[in-house]
């Protein structure tokens, strides 16, 4: 390829890149012609010509990526449109389930009581422990300043 001159090394190279569809640009076509870069802006006709081949191919190609990129995005759209209708028939399928009758709201509060007296057993149950493996000690912290009784902990009467 080096025998040829530089213009048709660098026609041979955009019709190669062309044809194997690569991505197409002035370096990348004086790399593989073989020639330096600089020649793209020498004021020959022959020149002129080529870069402004190269720039056409440029476009076309900077188009088609394009194109691809909106292509996956429109997939992607389509996808997440998708999902969204999904989620709305979700939704209102559980709306339906739960709607606000006197009967789950009921069931709610009677839960959340169930779940208030466990909380409270179980704190009972700490407190009824700690004063069985509290001895006989007998324990009263208070403020100093207002006399108030801060934390207490007496034996039980036998």
């Amino acid at each position: 390829m080096n025998k040829l001159p530089a213009v048709q090394r660098g026609k041979l190279a955009l019709e190669e890149m062309k044809a194997e569809g690569v991505k197409i640009t002035k370096n990348a076509v004086s790399t593989r012609g073989d020639f330096n870069h600089a020649n793209f802006y020498k004021k020959q006709e022959e020149w002129v010509e080529l870069r402004e081949k190269v720039e056409s191919a440029e476009k076309v190609w900077a188009d088609k990526v394009e194109d691809a990129q909106m292509d996956v995005l429109k997939e992607e759209v389509a996808s997440l449109k998708s999902q969204i209708a999904k989620l709305k028939a979700d939704k209102s399928e559980l709306k339906k389930m739960t709607s606000n009758s006197s009967e789950e709201r009921l069931i709610v509060k009677m839960t959340e009581l169930y779940r208030i007296n466990d909380k409270l057993h179980a704190e009972n149950q700490d407190l009824k422990n700690e004063i069985k493996w509290r001895g006989s000690k007998q324990t009263i912290r208070h403020d100093e300043t207002t006399g108030e009784v801060l934390e207490g902990y007496f034996k039980k009467p036998e």
